[in-house]
C-alpha cells in the first residue's frame, strides 16, 4: 500500500488519527461500519480548521483539501461557503465511506439508470450528522444559508492503492454529458479536468431545474455566464419535461399528490426565478405592484376558471329586473378587464355604460381598451365615481378583515337608488377547491398556486403563493408574490349587507346558483354570490 503523503498520523488531531487507526486495523469496511467509525471518532469542526478553505476559488464549487492519505483510503475536508453547491456526482472508486457535516448541508440523493435521472430525496441535515457512502451513491451536497460551515469525508476501497475517488462521475444535466474526473466535482469543469464524457440520460424537470439554477449560481459568481448559459436558461424545450413531471404528481382536481415533490419544486422555481431576473433582466426593478408581470397573460389563465361568472350574473340579472342592455355598471376589482368584454358580447352592454376600477396600473393597462377604466381600490370608493345600476365587485378577500365593513358601505356609495349591488365571495373551506396547478387552454401558461391557511386577528386568510410558467418568449418563470385572501361565511356576508343596505339580501352558491340559506356557513363550491338592492 502507499504510504501517507500529505501528514504523518501522529500529527493529526487525536480525532481524526483515531479514525486513521481504525480503519487500518480493520478489513474490508462497508458504509454502514464506515459511518458508525466516524461517528465514535467524536470529530469537532475545531478538528478540522487547519484544512478550511472558504477562500477558494470563485470557479471551484467549494473548498477541498486532502488531509491524509491512506493508501486505500483517503480523508478530506471540504469548506462550504453560502451559496457553494458540489455538483451531482459519484465518488469514483469509492466502495465505501462516510461524510460527517457540522452545518446545515443540503443534500440530494438522486436515482439513476440508462432512461432517467430523478431526485429521490432532498433534505437539510442537522449539523453533526453522519452519512453513509457506497459506490451507488449519486447525490449532491450545498449550503444553502448565510453561514460557513466545514464537512468531513472518509472514502476507501481495500482493492486499491491510490486514488480512491478518481474517474467520479459529474452530471451536467444543463448540458446534457456526464462528465468524468479525477479532482473536485464542481460545475463548470476546465478541460484539463475532465477525463471523458458521455451521454447524461434526460432528468425530471425538478432535477434539470434545481441542478442548472446551481450551475448558472457558480458560473454567475464567477463572471462567466456565457450567452449559451442564458439561453439555456430559457430552453422551450423544457415545457414538456415540466408537463410530464406534473402529470404524475397532479390529479384530475389539479391538486397536488405528492407534497415532498412539491415543496422541493417550489423551492426550485422561487431560485431560477431570482436568476433569470437578474441574467435576463439583468435585475432591473420594476416598481411594486403584485400583478405586474401576471396581468400580461392573466385572462390566459383566470379565463379558464371564471366562465362561471357570466352564468350567474345571468341568473342575477333576470330576476332582479335589469335590463343589461339600458344599465350602468362599475366593476370594483376589474382586472384586466376581461369581464367588460363578456359584458359587451353576451349582455349588450355599452361599452360607455361600464367603469373598470382596479388599484393595480398593470391590470388598468390591459384593461383600458376593453372599457373605461380608473385606478382605484374598494376602500377609494367615494359619490365622485358616480352612481350605477349595477355596482360589481368580487375582490372583497384582497382586503384585510377589519375593512370589510367599510369596504361594503363604499359598494352602497355608488350603488343608485334602486340599483343592485352583486359582490362574491369564498368560503372559509375554499381551499379545499382551489386548484395547485392551471394550464391556459391555449398551452402556453402554467400557473402554480400553494394556498395555505392562516389566522389573524381571530380571521380565516388563505394565502397562495403563485409561480407562473410562460413561454411566450422563451420559459420564464416569474414570482407572483404569496396572496392573502381574507375568507368570510355567507351568513357574515349576509348579515352585513343587510345592515348596510336596510335590505333583505339574496345568497347563492356562484357555480351551481343554489340558494343558500340563511344561517349556512359554506356551500357546495366554496364561491358564493350576494346581491342586495338599495333603497329608493
Amino acid at each position: 500500500m502507499a504510504q501517507p503523503t500529505i501528514l504523518d498520523q501522529s500529527e493529526l488531531p487525536p480525532s481524526l488519527a483515531s479514525i486513521v487507526s481504525a480503519v487500518q486495523s480493520q478489513g474490508p469496511l462497508t458504509g454502514t461500519q464506515a459511518k458508525k467509525l466516524v461517528a465514535n471518532a467524536k470529530v469537532t469542526p475545531a478538528d478540522l480548521e487547519p484544512w478550511a478553505d472558504f477562500d477558494h476559488p470563485a470557479a471551484d464549487s467549494y473548498g477541498r483539501k486532502l488531509v491524509y492519505d491512506g493508501g486505500f483510503f483517503e480523508l478530506m475536508v471540504m469548506s462550504w461557503a453560502p451559496g457553494d453547491y458540489s455538483a451531482i456526482h459519484d465518488h469514483g472508486y469509492t466502495v465505501w465511506g462516510a461524510v460527517q457535516v457540522f452545518g446545515p448541508a443540503e443534500h440530494g440523493i438522486y436515482s439513476f439508470d440508462e432512461e432517467r435521472l430523478v431526485t429521490l430525496s432532498r433534505s437539510t441535515l442537522t449539523p453533526g450528522r453522519v452519512l453513509a457512502v457506497n459506490h451507488d451513491l449519486i447525490h449532491q451536497m450545498g449550503n444553502p444559508t448565510e453561514e460557513r460551515f466545514l464537512t468531513l469525508h472518509l472514502y476507501g476501497n481495500q482493492e486499491r492503492e491510490s486514488a480512491i475517488t478518481a474517474d467520479a462521475r459529474v452530471f451536467d444535466l444543463l448540458h446534457g454529458e456526464v462528465r468524468r474526473t479525477s479532482g473536485g466535482v464542481f460545475f463548470g469543469l476546465p478541460e484539463e479536468e475532465i477525463n471523458s464524457r458521455e451521454a447524461c440520460p434526460p432528468p425530471d424537470y425538478h432535477s434539470w431545474l434545481f441542478d442548472a439554477t446551481k450551475q448558472l449560481r457558480r458560473a454567475q459568481a464567477g463572471g462567466v455566464v456565457t450567452h449559451d448559459l442564458k439561453e439555456r436558461v430559457l430552453d422551450t424545450d423544457r415545457w414538456e419535461t415540466l408537463k410530464e413531471d406534473l402529470a404524475e404528481r397532479v390529479n384530475e382536481n389539479g391538486h397536488m399528490t405528492d407534497s415532498r415533490h412539491w415543496a422541493w419544486l417550489y423551492a426550485a422555481l422561487r431560485d431560477m426565478s431570482r436568476l433569470q431576473h437578474e441574467l435576463v433582466d439583468d435585475g432591473k426593478a420594476v416598481g411594486f405592484d403584485d400583478w405586474k408581470t401576471y396581468a400580461s397573460y392573466y385572462d390566459r389563465v383566470i379565463g379558464t376558471t371564471n366562465s362561471y361568472i357570466a352564468k350567474y350574473f345571468g341568473h342575477v340579472f333576470e330576476p332582479h329586473g335589469v335590463a343589461a342592455a339600458a344599465a350602468t355598471l362599475i366593476d370594483v376589482g376589474c382586472g384586466t378587464g376581461w369581464f367588460e368584454t363578456v359584458l359587451q358580447e353576451q349582455f349588450g352592454m355599452p361599452r360607455e355604460s361600464l367603469l373598470a376600477v382596479d388599484p393595480s396600473e398593470a391590470m388598468l393597462e390591459a384593461a383600458k381598451g376593453r372599457a373605461p377604466t380608473r385606478r382605484a381600490g374598494l376602500l377609494d370608493l367615494d359619490d365622485s365615481f358616480g352612481h350605477f345600476d349595477v355596482a360589481f365587485c368580487n375582490s372583497y378577500q384582497y382586503l384585510p378583515h377589519e375593512d370589510f365593513e367599510q369596504a361594503v358601505r363604499n359598494m352602497y356609495a355608488v350603488t343608485k337608488p334602486g340599483g343592485l349591488c352583486v359582490s362574491e365571495f369564498i368560503t372559509v373551506d375554499h381551499v379545499r377547491w382551489y386548484p395547485n396547478v392551471i394550464y391556459s387552454e391555449d398551452d402556453t401558461v402554467i400557473s402554480l398556486r400553494n394556498p395555505t391557511l392562516r389566522e389573524r386577528g381571530g380571521c380565516t386568510y388563505q394565502e397562495s403563493e403563485i409561480i407562473n410558467i410562460n413561454r411566450l418568449d422563451g420559459m420564464r418563470i416569474t414570482y407572483e408574490g404569496v396572496h392573502r385572501r381574507f375568507m368570510t361565511t355567507p351568513r357574515r356576508a349576509r348579515e352585513l349587507f343587510e345592515e348596510v343596505f336596510g335590505q333583505r339580501a339574496t345568497v347563492c352558491d356562484a357555480i351551481t346558483l343554489e340558494e343558500v340559506p340563511p344561517l349556512q356557513e359554506t356551500c357546495t363550491s366554496t364561491r358564493y354570490v350576494v346581491c342586495v338592492r338599495r333603497g329608493e
